[in-house]
Formats: C-alpha cells, structure tokens, sequence
C-alpha cells in the first residue's frame, strides 16, 4: 500500500480520540464540526486537522516479512514525517462542566508527567496506534482559548478550543521478491585438456 499523508492525519484522530474516551468517562469523540441545528451529547469534543506539513525523507525499512510460496517480501517502510495542528474542541452543558472536562484533558494529555514510574518525563502523549502499524505519534498541548459568545449562550452551550501540535512519520508497504539463492559461475578448470597453450581463434594485434 502506498503511503498517504491523509491516511497518517486520520490514523491520528482516530487514535487519539478512542485514547480519550478510554481515559475520560462519559466524554463522547466527533471527527466532524457539529451542524448548527445538531444536538450534542455533553461533554463531547470535536477533532480535525489543520494543514500538514509534510518532510520527505530516504525510505527508512522498519520491518519486513519473510519470504512467501512466492520469495515475496512484504516491507514496511518510513518515508517522511508530518506536522500538524489539530484542533479540540470541548463542548459542555455550562461553566462548571468544561472546567471539569478541559481539567480531565490536559490531565490526559499529560498524563506521563503525573505517572507513577518514578521517572522525569515531560508534558505531552506519545501514543502508539495499534491501526497504523503500531508506530508512535507525538501529541502536545499549543494553547487553547475559552469561546463564550451570545449565540453560545442562547443554544445552551459552553465551548473551549484547544490547539495540539502533532508530529508522526508516513508510512507505507511495499512488495518485492526476495533474492533467495544466488549462483555463480567461475570459467576456472581443473581439467588438464582444457589448460593448454592453445591459441587458435584467438586475434593476435602487434602495435607498434
């Protein structure tokens, strides 16, 4: 298969919105913007990506299977790297809910730093995907911004956007036939008939 940006980005929303439902109960995941008349299940977020940016790199072979009935090699290969800003939005009931629920984001988010290891990890998530060949992809808070506005206000809704940057690597499958036995053959005798001084159909050039 080959590789795709696209399919990197939505392995990643996917991933981290089935990583948030795990770790907060009641919170509910969308990967689209709401419509205006659509009722919402509080406390919800919504995912979506900004534009990536995409870093090419020499195909880098990470894993590979052993040859088939076929000797065909199933390779797993990183070609490059993405950068993007993914935007959450926390959708609440009122005040009291979106400070409990963006409170049990960051928490989430951070989560290694509050662990029990004993270990000095830093803020951030770094979360396998066990849909996109178990590889890792960085998630780290950016900012995020308290949206309280009149028409907000009226549908009975509280909203925070919440800005993670995001960095994983493209990868992609590729097939080829492995290279099994190898033969090689030497003009080199050992019989005796074959190693005379013969010089027939043989040029002979004298420069002068």
């Amino acid at each position: 298969m080959a590789a795709s940006a696209s399919h990197t980005v939505q392995a990643c929303l996917r991933g981290l919105g089935a990583y948030l439902c795990k770790s907060i109960p009641g919170l509910s995941v969308r990967f689209e913007w709401p419509n205006g008349n659509q009722k919402l299940n509080f406390p919800e977020v919504s995912l979506f990506s900004g534009m990536p940016k995409i870093m090419n790199r020499t195909p880098e072979l990470i894993a590979k299977t052993a040859p088939d009935a076929h000797n065909k090699i199933v390779a797993t290969e990183v070609i490059g790297e993405i950068d993007f800003k993914l935007q959450m939005d926390l959708w609440c009931i009122d005040k009291v809910q979106r400070d409990t629920y963006l409170l049990a984001l960051e928490n989430a988010i951070n989560a290694a730093v509050g662990d029990n290891t004993g270990s000095n990890n830093g803020a951030g998530l770094s979360l396998q995907l066990t849909d996109y060949y178990n590889d890792w992809v960085r998630f780290d808070l950016d900012g995020f911004q308290y949206i309280d506005d009149e028409a907000a206000a009226q549908r009975g809704e509280r909203r925070v956007k919440i800005d993670l940057l995001v960095n994983a690597r493209i990868i992609q499958l590729r097939s080829y036939y492995a290279m099994v036995n190898i033969e090689t053959y030497v003009g080199a005798t050992t019989e005796a008939s074959q190693m005379t001084d013969d010089t027939l159909d043989t040029d002979l050039k004298i420069v002068e």
